[in-house]
């Protein structure tokens, strides 16, 4: 089964730690979709959304500790977001464990949230960083 979440060109924000963060963000929410499409959710769904929560987390402590350093004008927007974003994955983890919501609509989510947070979100500090990162 081919990648539901395709890493590309399109995805790059030009600082390789955050590209590579990126990447293992996308690899995660794949194991998610590969498990819920193959029958598999009911094992793996908390461990992933866990990986993802703890990855995730870490991930943007390092985004925001580069954005100060860098005066990025968007910081506190960005770090509002990323509140956000954590506080939505959580909602639907305990969404998901009372039985609010089933699998697949968890992966969508998760999907959606992955492909917005780094096509978009993350692509309006890409010229900024890359600028703080080269000098």
């Amino acid at each position: 089964m081919a990648d539901l979440l395709v890493w590309d060109g399109s995805c790059r924000v030009g600082v390789e730690e955050f590209d590579q963060a990126h990447q293992h963000l996308f690899a995660i929410g794949n194991n998610l979709i590969r498990a819920v499409l193959d029958g598999h959710a009911l094992e793996v769904i908390r461990p992933v959304i866990d990986e993802l929560i703890d990855y995730a987390e870490q991930h943007f402590r390092s985004e925001e500790a580069l954005m100060r350093r860098a005066g990025y004008p968007g910081y506190e927007a960005h770090r509002a977001e990323h509140h956000r974003l954590m506080n939505d994955v959580q909602l639907f983890k305990s969404r998901y464990i009372a039985g609010e919501v089933q699998a697949s609509e968890v992966s969508l989510f998760l999907i959606q949230w992955i492909q917005h947070h780094v096509k978009e979100t993350d692509m309006a500090y890409s010229g900024h960083l890359q600028q703080s990162v080269a000098n």
